[in-house]
């Protein structure tokens, strides 16, 4: 079909932004969503200190103050 042809209703509606997300409900009213970001929260703070005791383990080993360094 041309662009000529084609009256208003044959062109494509645009979805509302509800329409294309549907009605999913909130992250935190789901089940163990909570407990979930929780233990997530947990593990990467406890792998954010084990990271930085390396880099900090590192930098003493190559003689460089790691509180002095800028990384």
């Amino acid at each position: 079909m041309n662009n000529e042809m084609r009256g208003p209703d044959d062109r494509k509606r645009a979805k509302k932004p509800t329409e294309q997300k549907g009605n999913r409900p909130k992250p935190s009213t789901v089940f163990g969503k909570k407990e979930q970001a929780e233990d997530l929260a947990k593990r990467f703070r406890e792998a954010s200190k084990s990271h930085t005791k390396a880099i900090n383990r590192v930098l003493e080993d190559s003689g460089i103050d790691p509180k002095e360094a800028d990384y």
